[in-house]
């Protein structure tokens, strides 16, 4: 073998390596990418319209990092619209002048017109492509999108630290659903016996609450109420006055106020709920009983009363909106208290795989299905003032 052919040799086994190690041949830099951080998606006569926040990141230098911090990252609201989901998304990238990336991608907000026919078709695009993951949240909505997306949170100029893309981060006091989760939204219309229910993103100022720039009375966008879902299909938004129920049939550490108002005697917060369902079948239907367990904190009392008659009317008051949440589901021809999940998992066994209708349709919920509904509240301390022994 020559010295030539040596050589020749010697470079081939050296460069061999090089060609299996991996590298970032797509790579970019972040002066050169923008990244899309929320999307909203109508339907309307077989046109989809899309509108999309894009986070403009610009480089973060030594000298304009104290800059950046005191003001929001630059965003921008693009529209575009198409005869499908595709197509619409499509639609959007030729236009932009930098390469669009779905990493930041947070929240996805679903509006009344796409939810009462195509919803599904925009999520499972969505969570196929390799850059989004399943932990986007999701809202649903009946406000006009071009209003919601022009609209500027209190206190927070930079979009990603609200409560609406963060809401882990941020705690809302007395919020009356959580934020869902995408994958958990799915789950949920998957599993028999469940009604999913979707927060419902508003831009309802509150009466007795307004908030101020200056001069300037500032708008901003709520959670207020819920839309409910039976058998995958949309089937309509929860009444706001039968809200409360969900709250106390819920069984994490949020504090919620309640007012014992005519006139106000007193204000108590509520937290750390323990629900038991149980239930009994009767002439091939179900029948369920609802016990509730939890503390109550006295925060103020502006009238003198007796602890144990207190108690009284907040477990009434508790137990009648429970009630009132559950006739609202009944009247969408949902479980909105996830009644039925309940019944299907204790006799589900007892069922061959053949009856699995006729075993959910005997759980279908009438007026009558919920029998009672018995509350039990633990002072966890009086608050601000001693409270008469009863």
């Amino acid at each position: 073998m020559t010295v030539s052919v040596r050589k020749t040799w010697r470079w081939i086994v050296a460069l061999f390596p090089a060609l299996l190690t991996t590298g970032c041949w797509d790579s970019a830099g972040l002066d050169n990418i923008a990244y899309i951080h929320e999307v909203a998606v109508s339907y309307r006569k077989g046109v989809y319209t899309m509108y999309a926040t894009i986070l403009n990141v610009p480089v973060v230098t030594e000298t304009s990092e104290k800059a950046m911090s005191e003001k929001a990252a630059p965003v921008y609201v693009v529209r575009a619209r198409g005869n499908s989901w595709i197509e619409t998304v499509n639609n959007m990238f030729p236009t932009s002048p930098k390469r669009l990336m779905w990493s930041q991608f947070t929240t996805l907000i679903l509006h009344e017109s796409l939810l009462k026919t195509h919803y599904l078709d925009v999520i499972d695009p969505l969570l196929r492509y390799r850059e989004i993951r399943p932990t986007v949240w999701v809202y649903g909505t009946r406000a006009p999108l071009v209003k919601l997306f022009q609209t500027k949170m209190p206190l927070e100029p930079n979009p990603l630290y609200t409560y609406i893309n963060n809401p882990n981060e941020v705690r809302v006091f007395g919020r009356v659903f959580p934020s869902v989760r995408i994958h958990t939204f799915l789950r949920e219309l998957n599993e028999p016996g469940i009604s999913p229910l979707l927060p419902e993103l508003s831009m309802d100022t509150p009466k007795k609450v307004t908030w101020y720039k200056e001069r300037d009375k500032m708008s901003f966008m709520t959670v207020s109420s819920v839309g409910v879902f039976s058998n995958r299909r949309f089937v309509g938004w929860m009444p706001r006055n039968a809200l409360m129920g969900l709250m106390w049939a819920r069984t994490d550490g949020l504090r919620v106020p309640l007012f014992i108002r005519r006139p106000l005697i007193a204000t108590v917060y509520l937290h750390y709920n323990k629900v038991k369902i149980s239930s009994v079948q009767r002439h091939g239907r179900t029948f369920f009983t609802i016990r509730i367990r939890g503390k109550a904190d006295l925060a103020e009392q502006s009238q003198e009363i007796q602890v144990l008659q207190l108690t009284e009317q907040i477990q009434t008051r508790m137990a009648r909106d429970v009630m009132r949440t559950f006739q609202a589901g009944v009247a969408l021809h949902s479980d909105v208290l996830g009644l039925g999940q309940q019944a299907y998992r204790r006799y589900g066994f007892l069922w061959p795989l053949h009856t699995k209708t006729e075993a959910l349709r005997s759980i279908r919920l009438r007026p009558d299905s919920l029998q009672a509904v018995s509350v039990t509240l633990i002072r966890a301390h009086s608050g601000m003032r001693f409270v008469m022994p009863p």
